[in-house]
């Protein structure tokens, strides 16, 4: 789940902090060969872009062109991020629940807390990723009265922290520019894909009835 609002935008990490919540996904997508994965993104309301699939190159392909342009809609709303991420699992999967939410915890609606008892009643784990820095930079954005105006982002460490200890199974925050963090995810990540309950596809030839080809082409 990957915020693209405006505020991710911002260079206080290099290039900005989009651009490294991009290769920072793209990297751990890289090493999960076996898991099914799925892309929420998130402005205003959370919107799934790719359900949980095998398929990971449209996976890259899609996390490669996220940018705030995506959707029209404004502000940042990471509890409905987090309930479209919830309603993309399947009812009949108990276990192997993860979410890894990349974000600078800004929010404009909404509330991340709110979110946290569904999330421990669903046995998911939730993993945040903060991008950003806490002196964070300045954002150029239009007021009500369409006028040019500054604004002060900067990483909610502190909330999004309080979010992952408070969402139990597991759950953890790491800050993405620390070294290792990334490391440090996709251990979580694998280790408890290994315990879930795995679906291979094996393709077979279709069998061929002489007869109800015969009668199909007389029909036909």
């Amino acid at each position: 789940a990957i915020d693209i609002s405006r505020s991710m935008t911002v260079s206080d990490i290099s290039p900005s902090r989009l651009d490294f919540a991009k290769q920072y996904a793209e990297f751990i997508l890289n090493r999960l060969h076996t898991a099914t994965c799925g892309l929420i993104t998130i402005k205003g309301n959370g919107i799934l872009s790719i359900p949980l699939t095998l398929d990971h190159q449209s996976l890259h392909t899609a996390i490669r062109t996220l940018s705030p342009a995506s959707t029209t809609t404004t502000g940042t709303n990471l509890e409905q991020g987090l309930r479209t991420a919830l309603a993309a699992f399947p009812q009949n999967r108990p276990t192997g629940k993860i979410i890894i939410l990349c974000t600078d915890g800004e929010e404009t609606a909404g509330s991340l807390m709110r979110i946290i008892p569904e999330i421990q009643r669903e046995n998911v784990k939730l993993i945040i990723a903060g991008f950003g820095t806490p002196e964070g930079s300045e954002l150029t954005i239009l007021d009500e009265q369409r006028n040019t105006v500054l604004k002060h982002t900067a990483l909610s460490e502190k909330n999004l922290q309080e979010a992952a200890h408070q969402s139990g199974n597991g759950s953890f925050y790491v800050n993405a520019t620390d070294t290792g963090s990334i490391w440090t995810i996709i251990q979580a990540v694998t280790a408890q894909d290994g315990q879930a309950e795995k679906i291979q596809y094996i393709q077979k030839p279709v069998r061929r009835v002489f007869e109800c080809t015969l009668a199909a082409l007389i029909l036909f």
